[in-house]
């Protein structure tokens, strides 16, 4: 029959199809907790610490702007300095175990001497030393100890081994020894007594080795990203702990490591390295154009000079010999007067003829740099690659500073290979600007064409520093 326009109802029918779920991205541990993918957590912390470098950026900025600061003011400023580090650093250490998490740090071992390494340690151990009233001191350390490792990544290790020996023990002196330990291994240990550990100091360390991370936070106040970094450390450089004793008493607590560090080397080939190779490639088409142009003047100049010398032996212009010799003077001889080489004095940098483009896809980041560098001449701004090219091609800029996770389709290393190929931009200096940065990423950025890298916050004082060296 005919459809008058009105339903009385719909029947849909369907089948059902059971279907185990996938869960790649979750795994159960010990107490059915759940750990979550490393390259989620990644984009966790890119996410969290832009804000926050944003924050940190303007604090900066208002403090400066402070022309006579209270004693209040001036403590509340150095407060939040110390905590801006302390928070970096906790991002940081984030960062940096998510990425071992996920396989994408190839270690790079290399025969380095213990000793040399014990200026960087002392420094990095200097503040929790003075807040815990604790004096890092030496005992047994082989002035000819030698390691084949990851210099990064053991100084690390080190480092957070003495800082949490530093807030366990109740002594005021942590002793820190290296010394070879039985066949093709040596030994890093710690003790606080002259000859011997105290029972506290060991069975808090036996802890960071034994339980879990929330039993360590609850017992001892450190942070759980920093106790799976430790532990991780520890697996990736072949390293295990053992405790030193003496007639039946424990004398040191030390981590024990492989002479040389073996690890697999691994092919592959991220974006950085296929932006080092399409520079490179870069770099060698301009030096074929260069050589080409080079043959293509030299080709012409000796064509001039055989017409030249072709004019000079033609028989009908030739001349003859006597005019040609010089007549005869008094030869005067010329003191050779050396001229004292003075150094060329580097000009200091004026902002004001410098105009920037910022390509950043957070306005709050651009309004940062907008007052913080406000000196220079121009700054222009772009939140994708999309909306800076126009401006590339419609502009001259004397820099460019580029965002790596952009807007759009195209990275900031996506940029990079475009904007080198344009005229006039081959040797334009572009600075890498990134939110967290890993061990080795600065040489990254400079091998795929970056002129320089900057992690965030980007403040004033990091960009004329880099400012100062391009110009």
């Amino acid at each position: 029959h005919e459809f008058n326009g009105e339903l009385e109802s719909i029947t849909i029918i369907g089948r059902i199809k059971l279907q185990t779920a996938s869960v790649d991205s979750i795994s159960l541990v010990s107490g059915d907790k759940k750990s979550v993918e490393p390259s989620f957590l990644s984009n966790v912390f890119h996410e969290i610490l832009t804000p926050i470098n944003v924050i940190l950026g303007f604090i900066q900025e208002i403090s400066e702007s402070l022309e006579k600061p209270t004693e209040e003011q001036k403590e509340a400023v150095d407060i939040i300095k110390e905590n801006q580090k302390m928070l970096l650093q906790t991002m940081d250490t984030a960062a940096e175990y998510a990425a071992l998490e996920d396989n994408k740090i190839q270690f790079q071992p290399k025969e380095i001497v213990f000793v040399d390494l014990l200026e960087e340690i002392q420094s990095s151990t200097e503040r929790t030393a003075r807040t815990n009233k604790t004096e890092l001191t030496y005992g047994k350390i082989s002035s000819s100890l030698k390691l084949t490792t990851d210099k990064h990544y053991f100084t690390t290790l080190i480092t957070q081994f003495l800082k949490y020996a530093m807030q366990i023990s109740k002594e005021s002196k942590i002793y820190l020894s290296a010394y070879s330990y039985g066949s093709n291994q040596y030994i890093v240990s710690i003790k606080d007594k002259r000859d011997a550990i105290t029972s506290h100091l060991l069975n808090g360390l036996s802890d960071i080795f034994t339980k879990d991370e929330d039993s360590i936070r609850k017992s001892h106040g450190f942070s759980r990203i920093t106790t799976k970094l430790f532990r991780k450390l520890i697996v990736a450089l072949d390293a295990r702990n053992e405790i030193i004793s003496k007639n039946d008493k424990p004398t040191e607590f030390g981590i024990i490591f492989p002479d040389v560090l073996e690890v697999e080397a691994v092919e592959t080939e991220d974006e950085f390295a296929k932006a080092a190779k399409e520079r490179e490639e870069l770099l060698k088409a301009k030096e074929a154009e260069l050589k080409v142009e080079k043959e293509e003047v030299q080709e012409k100049k000796e064509s001039k000079d055989e017409k030249i010398k072709e004019q000079v032996t033609s028989p009908a212009t030739q001349t003859p010999v006597e005019k040609l010799l010089p007549k005869e003077e008094t030869p005067v001889i010329e003191k050779e007067i050396s001229k004292p080489t003075v150094k060329e004095e580097k000009k200091p940098l004026n902002l004001a003829l410098l105009r920037c483009l910022y390509v950043e896809d957070q306005i709050d980041s651009q309004i940062l740099f907008k007052v913080q560098m406000k000196d220079l001449q121009e700054i222009d701004f772009a939140k994708s690659f999309e909306e800076a090219l126009p401006k590339i091609k419609s502009k001259e800029f004397d820099f460019i500073v580029m965002d790596i996770n952009l807007e759009g389709e195209y990275n900031g290393l996506d940029a990079l290979r475009v904007i080198q190929k344009l005229p006039g931009y081959h040797n334009k200096p572009i600075i890498a600007v990134t939110a967290y940065v890993l061990p080795g990423d600065r040489d990254k950025f400079i091998a795929a064409g970056f002129s320089d890298f900057i992690s965030k916050p980007v403040l004033k004082e990091k960009l004329i520093d880099c400012l100062e060296k391009l110009f």
